[in-house]
C-alpha cells in the first residue's frame, strides 16, 4: 500500500541501485507498474571531489605513524557494516595493520575482538576533514565489508567507498547492494562475498604482494569514482528538477 502511495503520487522516483528500483516496482501492482518505471531513475549518492595527489602521501604515513601494509575501514560502526569480518581476515598479522576510522554502538565489541584475535587493528574515532583525508592519502588499501542482515536490510553503494576510490586506493569490496552495479571485480576494485573473512584475507594480500594490480585499480577506480563527484552529479540533478517543474519528460 504504502509504495503504491508514492507511486502514485511522485513525479520521479531516484533509486542508488537497479536492484532496489526492481524491488519497489514488484510491490506495485501491474496495472501502475510501467507506468511508474517510466518515471524511476538510477542515481548514485555523490561525493565531494578530490584534489590529484600532491606528493604529500609518504610525509602523511609518517605523521600518522604507518610503517607497514595499511588497509582502511571507513564507516559507522555498526551491524550492516561488517567490521568484525575485516577484523577476523586480518588477526595475527604482523606485516600489516587495519585502521578502522569510525564509531558507533559496535565499537566496544570489535576492540574486544580485535584484543582477542591480536589482530592489528587501530581505531581511531570519526576523522572528518583534513584529518580523513591524510588518512585516505596515507593508506595502501580500502577495506568495505558490508553486510546483508537478517531483515533484508543492505546498503546501496557506500559513499566512504567512493571517497576512497577516488584518492585512488585499490579496495577490496564485498559485493552486496549496490556495490556489484558500480564496480567491476578485478577492474575498478576486488569483489568478495560477504560474511567471509577468507576471502577477504586472500583479497587484501593479493594487493599486498602485486604492486601492478593496486596501481591498476587505483587509476581505474578513481576514474570511476570522478563521476560520482558533486560537479559532475549536480548538473544531472538540477536538470531532473527543472523538468519535474516544466513537466517535462525525461
Amino acid at each position: 500500500l504504502l509504495a503504491r502511495q508514492i507511486a502514485e503520487h511522485a513525479d520521479r522516483l531516484l533509486f542508488v541501485p537497479p536492484r532496489l528500483e526492481r524491488c519497489f516496482l514488484g510491490w506495485l501492482p501491474e496495472a501502475i507498474r510501467e507506468q511508474t518505471r517510466q518515471r524511476c531513475r538510477i542515481f548514485p549518492m555523490g561525493i565531494d571531489a578530490v584534489p590529484p595527489p600532491d606528493g604529500s602521501r609518504r610525509r602523511c604515513r609518517q605523521r600518522l605513524g604507518l610503517d607497514r601494509f595499511t588497509v582502511v575501514s571507513l564507516g559507522r560502526l555498526v551491524p550492516v557494516k561488517g567490521t568484525r569480518d575485516a577484523i577476523r581476515a586480518l588477526h595475527h598479522r604482523e606485516d600489516l595493520q587495519l585502521v578502522v576510522a569510525g564509531d558507533g554502538p559496535e565499537r566496544p565489541e570489535l576492540q574486544r575482538l580485535a584484543a582477542r584475535l591480536r589482530a592489528p587493528v587501530r581505531f581511531t574515532g570519526v576523522l572528518t576533514g583534513g584529518r580523513k583525508s591524510e588518512l585516505l592519502r596515507a593508506a595502501d588499501a580500502f577495506l568495505s565489508t558490508s553486510r546483508v542482515l537478517a531483515s533484508g536490510r543492505t546498503e546501496g553503494m557506500p559513499t566512504a567507498l567512493l571517497e576512497a576510490l577516488a584518492y585512488g586506493l585499490p579496495a577490496v569490496a564485498t559485493d552486496v547492494g549496490a556495490i556489484g552495479s558500480y564496480l567491476e571485480h578485478e577492474r575498478s576494485a576486488l569483489l568478495v562475498p560477504a560474511r567471509n573473512p577468507a576471502a577477504l584475507r586472500a583479497a587484501v594480500n593479493r594487493l599486498q604482494v602485486e604492486p601492478a594490480l593496486r596501481r591498476s585499480l587505483g587509476r581505474q577506480g578513481r576514474e570511476l569514482a570522478e563521476r560520482f563527484t558533486w560537479p559532475r552529479l549536480a548538473p544531472r540533478l538540477d536538470e531532473l528538477l527543472v523538468t519535474v517543474q516544466r513537466g517535462v519528460a525525461v
